[in-house]
């Protein structure tokens, strides 16, 4: 970036004027004074000097410029805050290649129309047309209108062609808008009748929208998303990250909780750090987007036995990132946070009940041992299988507690506590390639390139991390497979696929295809498990499976070399997958464990050259190029864009 146009944003842009819509500053001098935005303090020690153009905490240390001080505030990248900085000052930065493609332009038109009909769904809100929908909001949900008006909620009519109407008068056309989701591949709105609220992105950017009915037709979805867009990846935003992250930064907490009203209520009741997923499970994409913001967690989740399955599931991915999880205690007599709040529950009694989970957990296990030891035999190796987890040193410190407060005899602990590591090891490396990439540098070229003499030594010796790498790859791929069996049916070069592990790995093919035969059996009958939960699983599929596994080996005379016993770490690890479109993480997996073993297979084929005799080189040569070919077509199929996604 030239450092000219840098030069002439910083001059132009205020910086007491764009501090000061997130901090309240007083005059001291030449200087200005307030309460440090990035870390809780009762006595100012943040300073701006107008005169440099420079910000200044004594207390945290953080400084900068303005730039600095947007960067930091707002969470985004130096090149983020120069663009937001200059469209505001009027200052034309040069475009990149980047901002010339046609990727890029795609997403800022979504995000455009986006926040259009944003507006056009709030004008709908306040008009005649919408007068149910606001008592809605605002008896039903005790929502002020300042609430509703901050966070843009509006209302779609119940008008299947309201949309396109409408783009019709903005001169969007009908194929980009279906680009939005607003609309179906038919051309009908996709929210019908439907109270909208807005989805921002971290950035303050509309990505979609959240749609609740006012039907009372029981077959009618409660909440609808916008389905999953160039901009919108619902595994991904937690609703209310925008409004409330400068507040979770400040406290250095980020309450979740379960629904966006939950949210709403909390903001309006001077509660600003909470958030909550979109009407799906807590991802580990979910909490890396809180992490950049505070590493303190707690979970405010409903009093059912739903959500509190949901907290210990949600736990278990705050640990595996290594984040501090704590439980906000929702009274009894309440279903939510919102309902307490509702209920003029004051805040501080809330924040009052917070406590560090396993001490939590602890209280619960106490209560259990006088009741129901069954029952509390269970929740304990819970309780362990979360402490393997956590880093090593809270690992020690926790399971010393645990036995000290519960009175319990160390060595079975700590011999329980063993064998239930051993499994959360092979989980944790899981997670670290995964979030790696699982990547491979193994690259096979032409048939000129088939290594010999020292070059197919030093490819040997370079090979040696495959197999780390390559199990891995292939658990996450039947992981994926094991939670979302209909996406088996659209594996790009399944029988290539299947030939080469039948080759090189008959567990894994023997499971591949006991998966396959499982579901044509058993997909009907659990067609209504949508989505398929880890639970229903848990219960219905992992015993079939073992047992159609085990059999299928047994026939096959093939031992599980310990695969049989990796089955039950399959769903855990699917909620270890990083990715934001599961059908692109089953082409680039598939990909990449085709391209390890046709790259193994080479090797194999280019030594047997060097020892077989010339009459039979020709069919060692046909198979090298049949597999060439196979590579040509993956590279074939990543041209064409279907690759545009890395595996993070």
């Amino acid at each position: 970036m030239n450092n000219t146009v840098i030069e002439e944003i910083k001059e132009r842009a205020d910086i007491v004027n764009i501090v000061s819509r997130y901090v309240t500053l007083k005059r001291i001098g030449q200087n200005y004074r307030g309460l440090c935005p990035f870390h809780p303090e009762k006595t100012p020690s943040f300073f701006v000097n107008p005169t440099l153009g420079i910000f200044k905490c004594f207390g945290c240390d953080k400084g900068g410029d303005v730039i600095k001080f947007v960067q930091e505030i707002e969470h985004i990248s130096f090149k983020e805050a120069l663009e937001k900085l200059a469209k505001e000052v009027g200052v034309t930065l040069p475009k990149s290649s980047y901002q010339d493609s046609k990727l890029y332009k795609e997403r800022k038109q979504i995000i455009k129309i986006n926040q259009t009909f944003a507006k056009a769904f709030q004008k709908v809100l306040f008009s005649s047309a919408g007068k149910h929908a606001l008592h809605y909001l605002t008896n039903q949900r005790k929502l002020s209108i300042d609430t509703i008006k901050t966070f843009q909620i509006g209302y779609s009519p119940s008008d299947w062609n309201f949309m396109t109407n409408l783009a019709n008068k903005l001169e969007i056309s009908l194929k980009t808008l279906q680009k939005t989701g607003l609309i179906t591949d038919k051309n009908k709105s996709r929210f019908f009748n439907r109270v909208m609220f807005p989805i921002f992105d971290i950035k303050g950017n509309i990505v979609g929208f959240s749609g609740r009915t006012l039907s009372n037709q029981k077959d009618i979805a409660k909440y609808l998303n916008t389905p999953e867009t160039l901009v919108f990846h619902k595994r991904k935003i937690l609703y209310g990250i925008y409004h409330n992250k400068i507040e979770i930064t400040r406290s250095k907490l980020a309450i979740i909780t379960e629904g966006q009203i939950d949210v709403l209520s909390a903001y309006q009741n001077g509660l600003k750090n909470v958030v909550a997923p979109l009407g799906t499970a807590l991802t580990a994409l979910h909490l890396l987007a809180v992490k950049k913001l505070t590493k303190h967690i707690a979970f405010a989740y409903d009093n059912d036995q739903a959500g509190q399955k949901a907290l210990i599931r949600s736990v278990a991915i705050a640990l595996s990132l290594d984040l501090i999880p704590y439980v906000i205690k929702i009274p009894k007599t309440y279903k939510d946070l919102d309902e307490a709040l509702k209920n003029n529950v004051p805040i501080q009694d809330l924040l009052a009940q917070k406590e560090e989970f396993f001490k939590h957990q602890f209280k619960h296990l106490a209560t259990l041992t006088k009741e129901d030891y069954s029952l509390f035999e269970e929740q304990l190796n819970i309780t362990l299988e979360l402490i393997a987890l956590a880093n090593p040193i809270r690992q020690k410190i926790i399971l010393e507690k645990l036995i000290s407060k519960l009175q319990l005899p160390k060595d079975a602990i700590y011999e329980k506590f063993k064998e239930i590591k051993e499994n959360k090891d092979l989980l944790k490396q899981y997670t670290n390639i995964i979030k790696q990439g699982a990547t491979t540098s193994t690259q096979v070229g032409s048939r000129k390139d088939i290594p010999t003499g020292q070059n197919r030594a030093k490819q040997s010796q370079h090979n040696t991390n495959e197999p780390e790498v390559l199990p891995v790859l292939l658990d996450t791929l039947l992981s994926l497979l094991f939670k979302f069996p209909d996406l088996y049916f659209g594996v790009p070069q399944k029988h290539a696929l299947l030939q080469l592990l039948k080759d090189n790995h008959k567990e894994y093919h023997t499971l591949l295809n006991t998966i396959n035969l499982f579901w044509k059996n058993n997909l009907k009958k659990l067609k209504n498990i949508e989505p398929l939960t880890l639970d229903a699983l848990h219960t219905y599929y992992i015993e079939h499976l073992q047992q159609e596994f085990n059999r299928s080996l047994t026939a096959q005379g093939v031992k599980d070399n310990k695969l049989f016993q990796r089955i039950a770490l399959l769903p855990h690890i699917s909620m270890l997958t990083f990715s934001e479109t599961l059908s692109k993480d089953i082409i680039i997996l598939t990909s990449r464990i085709i391209k390890i073993l046709v790259s193994r297979r080479l090797n194999q084929l280019s030594q047997e050259l060097d020892t077989t005799l010339p009459n039979k080189q020709r069919n060692i040569l046909d198979q090298i190029d049949k597999l060439h070919k196979l590579l040509a077509k993956l590279d074939d199929i990543k041209n064409k864009q279907i690759f545009n996604q890395p595996f993070t």
